[in-house]
């Protein structure tokens, strides 16, 4: 199945302004006046709940999280899947009775235009949560709910997803607006849930919940299990890479950040075994998991408080999956043999499914478009902002090798891009998939 990259920025951008517990019914049984409603223009769709959330099923790019007028005006606010932060338009707002109209200076704005009310246009999903007796939230903790259709292909796109931002609440409400039409009969669908904090997994469902999309009004409760508890012995590959390293236990896709007594003394030993960048090492470590803080000031990660370890774990292979090439967000961490240290705005990239990509010098943003088929990997078109950073030393040498890119290699989470001559020229890391 194909996973979702949750970046660290976006979930720190979440935490001032993310959703409440939904405790109005849903746009689809709204009354048919003023805005509250469910919105259509063209492919566009505009959820105006009447507590002020905000939902765009039908946009790719953003995520609505609030709205508000003042009025005659709309302001919108979001959470920008490309940017990686939250954003808002204002716009004026002119209705009668069943048509909305939102103009803006911007001609080409996507959110602009004609509306209609249509209340069929959607159906939802309303619930919430059940953590496990005893636990509590993380700091900073984002709930991720998604519906998948469990027997459509596995880079299909979720029907639907939400982000949102969970405080002291043991039992958060959350709410999924999907489209009726995209429904294929005798298909399975079922509910997913994980609650991260930084670019850590704390909970998820043990497995998809099946739900019944022809009785979309019934209550849902989601049964989260932790993702890991206790004092462990886990097996599984440690990378050490340019300011930092991270555990992977065999046969999962979660990344444990590492403390301890004996880390100092895990990683020498890494370094003696290891002479090629970012190989993964199969070892054995014991030690309890705690919250503590993480590489961006603010976040917090599951920490595995190394105690004990064992570098000798055994001929068993220790399998991993392997990172999806698109909309997984990369982290550079070699510029052919040179490392590049994480600072405060991390270099990256994500590859979109539509050809199109966005990323991050460290300083100026990047967009531009890529082709990809079968191993070969070419970038055109690449754009950046122009902003002068003194922290930023590699821009330019990452700038040319996303020009000089034309073989793309994935081996479990490591991205490496090759020149004409077959030379790396770029090495990323998957940051974080779930």
């Amino acid at each position: 199945m194909k996973r979702f990259a949750l970046p660290l920025f976006a979930a720190l951008a979440l935490i001032g302004c993310g959703d409440d517990s939904p405790a109005n019914p849903p746009a689809t049984q709204a009354a048919q006046d003023g805005l509250p409603g469910i919105w259509e223009q063209g492919r566009q769709l505009l959820v105006l709940e009447s507590d002020g959330d905000l939902f765009l099923p039908a946009d790719p790019q953003r995520q609505g999280l609030k709205w508000q007028r003042d009025g005659k005006q709309l302001t919108l606010q979001y959470l920008d899947n490309q940017a990686m932060a939250v954003g808002s338009q204002t716009f004026t707002a002119s209705q009668e009775g069943d048509h909305l109209t939102l103009s803006h200076g911007d001609d080409d704005n996507p959110l602009a235009g004609e509306y209609q009310r249509n209340p069929r246009a959607l159906a939802s999903l309303s619930g919430d949560i059940r953590l496990p007796e005893h636990s509590t939230l993380p700091e900073a903790a984002i709930l991720s709910v998604t519906l998948r259709d469990q027997d459509a292909d596995d880079d299909s796109a979720p029907l639907a997803r939400r982000l949102i931002r969970l405080q002291d609440e043991k039992t958060p409400g959350f709410r999924l607006y999907f489209r009726p039409d995209r429904i294929e009969k005798g298909h399975a669908y079922g509910l997913e849930g994980h609650v991260l904090a930084g670019d850590a997994l704390y909970f998820r469902t043990p497995a998809p919940l099946p739900v019944n999309l022809d009785q979309p009004d019934r209550a849902i409760t989601l049964a989260l299990t932790p993702a890991i508890t206790g004092n462990h012995g886990l097996r599984g590959n440690l990378v050490v890479y340019p300011g930092g390293s991270t555990f992977t236990p065999c046969g999962t896709d979660r990344h444990l950040q590492l403390d301890g007594p004996r880390k100092a003394a895990l990683l020498d030993a890494y370094r003696q075994q290891n002479h090629k960048p970012l190989a993964p090492m199969v070892v054995r470590l014991q030690g309890p998991v705690e919250p503590r803080p993480g590489d961006t000031p603010g976040s917090t990660r599951a920490t595995l408080m190394v105690q004990h370890f064992d570098t000798d774990s055994g001929d068993a292979a220790c399998e991993q999956p392997t990172a999806s090439l698109t909309n997984t967000y990369w982290r550079l961490v070699y510029l052919g043999d040179t490392a590049v240290q994480g600072g405060q705005r991390q270099a990256h990239l994500v590859l979109q499914d539509d050809g199109k990509l966005h990323g991050s010098t460290g300083c100026n943003k990047l967009a531009g478009r890529y082709q990809h088929q079968g191993d070969t990997l070419t970038v055109e078109g690449l754009a950046s902002t122009k902003m002068a950073c003194s922290d930023a030393p590699h821009e330019n040498s990452f700038n040319q090798a996303l020009a000089a890119s034309q073989r793309a290699e994935i081996d479990g989470q490591l991205l490496t891009l090759f020149n004409q001559h077959d030379q790396p020229v770029a090495s990323f890391l998957a940051t974080y998939l779930f």
